[in-house]
């Protein structure tokens, strides 16, 4: 679906797909992940038909592929049961493995030179590589049970998590200690950040929330 930015009618731009959930916008194109078929999927915004650009990742429940993000050559995404992180470019091609041996993989952000990910299962990490590949660098582990949400600004990386420690999390690029950002409220997910704040949402007693914190406000982890 597609609305405009100020409010009107909702547009439907793709239909029987299967299980569509993440998805990523370039200057032309909205791509996504379709979960139930294993399908990365690329769609005109000026009007047209879907088509795959990516087939054959891992299917079957909370095996599928989970996030995408998108630069100005590839498309990249992380397939949560086999633990990797893989790219195509933007039309389609060959697909290429950057990262394996990851655990859940869930969210992912990208800068001019990284692919980064949060590592959802056992006791949580984040992680990057090269975009061209190369060795997979954990910049912080052990950061905490079902790390989900992430993103990049300035040189620092953000995370979200949902299980026991329920905060929001930064750390250096290059990694480091990471540090919590003081009055996190729990069951943090989706992340964003802009110049001075940093904004998350998720799961409460009341059944959901969008939270900000100051991007300087930091505590102990």
């Amino acid at each position: 679906m597609r609305a405009p930015v100020g409010g009107g009618t909702i547009e439907t731009v793709a239909t029987v797909q299967d299980g569509a959930t993440a998805i990523a916008l370039d200057g032309t194109h909205a791509y996504w992940v379709n979960l139930g078929s294993g399908t990365i999927m690329r769609w005109p915004k000026a009007g047209g038909s879907p088509t795959a650009i990516a087939t054959g990742q891992a299917l079957g429940i909370y095996l599928q592929p989970a996030m995408i993000a998108v630069d100005a050559t590839d498309v990249y995404w992380t397939n949560r049961g086999d633990g990797t992180i893989a790219k195509v470019p933007l039309a389609g091609g060959t697909v290429t493995t950057l990262a394996t041996g990851q655990v859940e993989p869930a969210g992912l952000a990208l800068d001019g030179t990284h692919v980064y990910w949060a590592n959802h299962g056992n006791t949580g990490s984040v992680a990057r590589v090269a975009k061209g590949g190369g060795t997979t660098e954990v910049i912080a582990s052990n950061a905490g049970t079902q790390t989900s949400g992430i993103t990049v600004r300035g040189g620092s990386v953000y995370w979200t998590n949902s299980g026991i420690r329920q905060t929001v999390y930064v750390a250096p690029v290059t990694g480091g200690t990471p540090s919590g950002l003081k009055g996190t409220v729990s069951g943090g997910w989706g992340i964003a950040v802009d110049a001075t704040n940093v904004f998350f949402g998720g799961f409460d007693s009341d059944g959901g929330f969008v939270a900000r914190l100051t991007r300087s406000a930091t505590c102990a982890p």
